[in-house]
């Protein structure tokens, strides 16, 4: 391990030149080394493999006390973890760990503060026996534990809720969005037209899913139901009428 020093120099409006000294411990980290690295609350590990990096590295992981748990979502302390310009092999594992007291760790996850300042999702391996919850990354980045309670956003587009249309096969649509953890794939929203499941069209990036009828609908009442989850396990249900004329 290695302890280094930083010295920061400023100039006061009166030409007064002020120092200041700050010291951070750095841990080596050899490459082809299996190594375990420790925030100083022991709340943060990271797990190195023989694979994980191209080349010794010095890490440093510092508790970020200016982004505390001030939102109810936030669990826990943030925790800013360097080199941040070292592109890792095949990754390293990021450990947080949660309180015991928590009643629903399945809707925990890690979290890293990207580029905009937003929180952004990673995954939510869970391991219950030592109280944290884990990710695999290939960068080492600031992170975070966040709760995730919130269902997906689900409205229908198309046909609107409880109206009369004269297309008998028309394209049945869906904005669906998760604003934290997300959705994982496709396969968790099931949508189903009279009853039966349907095979849908999911778009993402435009939080769209639709699924185009090709059998001509009877006329009269038609039901329609959507089901989505996110990764956190919360889980949103819809469902609608509409009329074929």
């Amino acid at each position: 391990d290695k302890r280094g020093k930083f010295l920061v120099k400023a100039k006061t409006l009166s030409n007064e030149i002020l120092k200041a000294e700050k010291f951070v411990h750095l841990k080596k980290v050899k490459q082809g080394v299996i190594k375990q690295i420790y925030s100083e609350d022991k709340k943060c590990k990271i797990n190195f493999w023989r694979k994980s990096l191209f080349k010794d590295i010095y890490v440093r992981i510092q508790v970020d006390s200016t982004a505390k748990p001030i939102r109810s979502n936030w669990v826990g302390l943030a925790y800013d973890i360097e080199p941040r310009d070292v592109y890792l092999n095949s990754g390293v594992i990021i450990h947080l760990k949660y309180p015991k007291e928590e009643l629903e760790p399945q809707k925990l996850g890690v979290y890293f503060l990207n580029g905009h300042g937003r929180w952004t999702f990673i995954d939510n391996k869970l391991d219950t026996t030592r109280h944290s919850v884990w990710a695999r990354v290939f960068s080492l980045e600031k992170f975070r534990l966040l709760r995730d309670d919130i269902p997906p956003e689900v409205h229908i587009i198309h046909p609107a809720p409880y109206t009369t249309i004269r297309d008998d096969t028309p394209k049945i649509s869906f904005y669906v969005r998760d604003r934290l953890s997300g959705i994982a794939s496709e396969e968790e929203i099931e949508i189903r037209l009279d009853g039966e499941k349907v095979i849908a069209e999911y778009d993402p990036e435009r939080y769209n899913i639709f699924y185009q009828v090709k059998e001509p609908l009877t006329r009269g009442a038609h039901q329609v139901s959507i089901r989505v989850r996110d990764r956190s396990h919360n889980v949103t249900t819809y469902q609608t009428k509409f009329w074929v004329q």
